[in-house]
């Protein structure tokens, strides 16, 4: 038995002596040790101690057969029937006090942990619980679960929650759905998101009790509106709390955040992972990302289909190479390092037996000598003859083999041939570093075939790149027909003209200035291989960076594509945010 001091210093500890004492005292002793082991008044949100030992007094004593005295008895509240399984109207109180939850739960025989729920929950939600709950639709005589399932749903309109985030609170244990009610505080949810916040927190509560997380897509209840630039909702804070939900990759998040915001709107608020059967979230998401980037871009249902039969990281490539295609249409902002378009003069071309010579001529004499002083083949001279003549001549005079260190004459021929080529074309650095990564025999049939005069709309640069990619196959189909050019005096030369230093590459300074960046990106460009090093020059787009750390955009696009190659991380660089997926 508890001594004197003990019981009394309980008492201080937890209500007002005098008012336990006029009780306490007269509660057999067994039943008031129980009581001092077991009441907790922790859960009692209106500071009414007193009350609630009341009403916890009173169950305990029905519980062991024993009548509770006279004044403890007498400050229950009184229900409007004594039976509620004679279909009674709800039984109704005035209030939430600590005794009228007691009273309302030995009413209905709740156990112990139910009644401690009961007097924990926010006082609004207590209160309608006590004057709505009806218990006679109970066809099962689980009276708990029915008014678990009552609470729940009151505590779920109080919040409004999303579909999705009252189907996932109720597929917890009902451990964790009632601690999960009790101590969620909605007020902490800054961006107005509470659904997204709740379904954090009831993962967080599972996880410490042993359960695996559960990843659920919570959508807003009104899809932010983006367009006329009046959204107040960060496309990219949305992508990143979506794939914390989700639990997805590194990978999949830089993609996403790559995606235009209205397309990434679109899919947080819009996909349900519910319906995956095979747990392949991240392959739902990708088909459910290309539905609403192809109605973003507008392609029809053949294109898709044909989008769909390439391999997962060419689909990500079209994506991320029409959204640069768009900016520069747009011209939004117009790059500065766009020239005036000039059209080279018609040439004709015969991919039977290599490059033909233009207008039907043969190779002159100043051809033959220039060929035969580099040490160069027919194939080279071949190659040469099919350009157009102002560029061809250009180049017969202007080139200089004696100043190639590496003994590669053919690579540096090629090189200063594609600048010229460009410069004719008035193509941007950004392509011409695309077309530089290309193989060489698909950039000699490229330079050649090309025709810009077709072009309608005076996009020369959009059409290029498309024709790229039929010389690349092109190329590859006659393998035999265009073999990589070389000198007699060395192999190919990787990347065309011979840079040993990036800060020494103008396409690279001039992306790097287009960007807003420094010279510390070259941090991140050095370590790249040179087709990476392409792409990422070609289609980096820094138009969507928010929060202005174009360097953490970088590096994370950097990432996605040397892991789309299986080349592992890119070098050190800033990331733009710390994740834990």
């Amino acid at each position: 038995m508890l001594h004197i001091r003990q019981q009394k210093h309980y008492l201080q500890a937890n209500c007002s002596v005098s008012q336990a004492l006029s009780f306490l005292w007269d509660v057999p002793s067994e039943i008031r040790l129980s009581i001092f082991a077991n009441f907790n008044p922790s859960g009692t949100k209106d500071g009414n101690v007193h009350g609630r030992l009341q009403g916890y007094v009173r169950t305990v004593m029905k519980r062991n057969g024993l009548q509770p005295p006279e004044h403890v008895e007498s400050a229950a509240p009184r229900p409007r029937r004594e039976h509620w399984q004679d279909h009674a109207p709800p039984i109704a109180s005035q209030g939430a006090d600590a005794g009228s939850v007691w009273a309302f739960a030995e009413q209905l025989g709740l156990p112990d942990h139910a009644a401690e729920f009961l007097g924990a929950l926010p006082e609004d939600v207590a209160q309608s619980v006590c004057r709505g709950f009806d218990p006679s639709g109970t066809k099962d005589g689980n009276v708990w679960g029915r008014l678990l399932g009552y609470i729940r749903s009151l505590w779920q309109r109080r919040l409004q929650l999303t579909e999705e985030a009252a189907s996932f609170i109720r597929s917890l244990p009902e451990k964790i759905q009632m601690r999960v009610m009790v101590e969620f505080d909605a007020s902490g949810s800054k961006d107005g998101n509470v659904s997204a916040r709740l379904v954090g927190f009831a993962n967080h509560l599972a996880n410490r009790n042993g359960l695996a997380a559960v990843p659920v897509v919570v959508a807003p209840r009104a899809r932010p509106q983006l367009a006329g630039g009046h959204a107040n909702v960060d496309a990219s804070e949305a992508v990143a709390d979506f794939a914390t939900t989700l639990g997805l990759d590194q990978g999949a998040y830089d993609f996403m955040q790559l995606l235009p915001d209205d397309v990434k709107m679109n899919v947080v608020s819009s996909f349900d992972p519910s319906g995956t059967k095979d747990g392949n979230i991240w392959g739902r998401l990708f088909s459910f990302i290309r539905t609403i980037f192809s109605r973003h871009a507008g392609w029809d249902r053949s294109h898709v289909d044909q989008l769909k039969r390439l391999p997962e990281e060419q689909q990500q490539d079209a994506m991320l190479a029409w959204m640069t295609r768009h900016a520069r249409q747009a011209q939004t902002p117009v790059p500065s390092y766009v020239q005036p378009v000039r059209h080279p003069e018609p040439r004709t071309y015969s991919s039977s037996g290599g490059y033909g010579g233009r207008g039907g001529g043969g190779a002159d004499s100043t051809l033959t000598n220039f060929v035969r002083q580099w040490g160069l083949d027919e194939r080279v001279a071949g190659f040469l003859q099919a350009l157009p003549a102002h560029l061809r001549d250009n180049v017969l005079r202007s080139f200089d083999g004696s100043a190639t260190q590496d003994g590669n004459v053919w690579g540096r021929l090629l090189g200063l041939v594609r600048s010229n080529w460009g410069r004719s074309l008035g193509i941007d650095q950004a392509s011409m570093a695309y077309i530089k990564s290309m193989p060489e025999d698909a950039q000699m049939v490229l330079m050649t075939e090309f025709d810009p005069s077709g072009t309608k709309d005076g996009n020369i640069v959009g059409r290029l790149m498309g024709f790229a990619k039929k010389a690349m196959a092109m190329a590859q189909a006659g393998a035999s027909a265009y073999p990589a050019a070389a000198s007699s005096q060395g192999g190919s030369y990787p990347n065309g003209d011979g840079e040993q230093s990036l800060e020494s590459d103008p396409a690279v300074m001039d992306f790097i200035q287009r960007c807003g960046l420094d010279t510390s990106a070259l941090e991140i460009l050095e370590p790249l291989p040179a087709d990476v090093l392409a792409t990422v020059i070609a289609n980096f787009n820094p138009s969507g960076t928010k929060d202005g750390n174009v360097s953490g955009r970088l590096h994370g696009y950097v990432r996605v594509v040397l892991a789309r190659r299986g080349l592992g991380k890119a070098g050190s660089g800033p990331a733009k945010r710390q994740r834990m997926f």
